[in-house]
């Protein structure tokens, strides 16, 4: 049977703040695991038509006020704003862009992803001088 993949595993996180409608997740992205930031409606019914706003941690520098680029904060808000289903006036945009910005730290802080693994292998190796090296295969749960 196949493995299944996940881009995004909302079950598994770091952190978790609520900020009244909107929940944002500290977690992991991708097979590689990249940390992030996400953004999700709190209450919403029917997670198979969210579309989760995602931070990656490699673009959180893009969100600082000192050396970022408002343009694009600004615009991506506005996205922001539709996906989570909040109408994306002046002030909806600001209280996005503040939320990420206020978690800046907490995104950058993120640890490795600590999910469990599996051994799925073993694997010997001899070397040159004839010296067997043992070691696990190892895959994540």
């Amino acid at each position: 049977m196949a493995r299944r993949e996940f881009a995004l595993d909302l079950t598994r996180y770091h952190q978790r703040y609520q900020h009244g409608d909107l929940t944002v997740f500290m977690t992991w992205f991708g097979n590689e695991l990249q940390p992030c930031l996400v953004i999700v409606p709190s209450y919403y019914e029917g997670h198979e038509r969210v579309t989760p706003c995602i931070v990656m941690q490699r673009d959180a520098w893009i969100w600082s006020e000192a050396i970022g680029e408002g343009d694009h904060c600004a615009r991506t808000s506005h996205q922001f704003c539709q996906h989570l289903r909040i109408n994306p006036d002046p002030m909806s945009c600001i209280r996005i862009t503040s939320i990420i910005r206020d978690h800046i730290g907490d995104l950058l802080s993120i640890p490795p992803a600590p999910f469990e693994t599996v051994v799925v292998a073993d694997a010997r190796r001899r070397d040159s001088n004839g010296k067997e090296h043992y070691t696990e295969v190892r895959d994540r749960v």
